[in-house]
């Protein structure tokens, strides 16, 4: 979970919190790290990897109806005028001592 967390920007119990919640629902599960016993592997389960799948096709329509719309410039714009403001959240979070709930993953693929 400490990976989770430092990728995510998040704090361990706030990334715990989340898996407990994936795993109350059936989306992931912890397994046994064999190489540290203190440590927990999380995995996404079956359905967890169908809802992913369900996700990224949703992303992926949004985005290509996106471009459809505005063109491949415009998309280029809106993803970097969003990038621009996540990058502003992060700075005034961190001025302010505040966790980070904007994550750093690119927005564009």
């Amino acid at each position: 979970m400490t990976d989770l967390a430092v990728r995510a920007e998040m704090s361990k119990q706030s990334i715990g919190e989340i898996i407990d919640q994936c795993v109350a629902m059936g989306l992931a599960s912890r397994v046994p790290d064999e190489s540290d016993r203190r440590a927990k592997i999380v995995k996404f389960t079956a359905r967890g990897l169908r809802l992913l799948d369900v996700v990224r096709a949703a992303l992926s329509f949004a985005e290509n109806e996106m471009r459809a719309a505005i063109g491949a410039q415009g998309t280029g714009e809106v993803t970097a005028a969003l990038t621009q403001y996540r990058e502003h959240i992060l700075r005034n979070q961190k001025q302010m001592g505040q966790k980070s709930i904007a994550r750093r993953a690119p927005l564009n693929r």
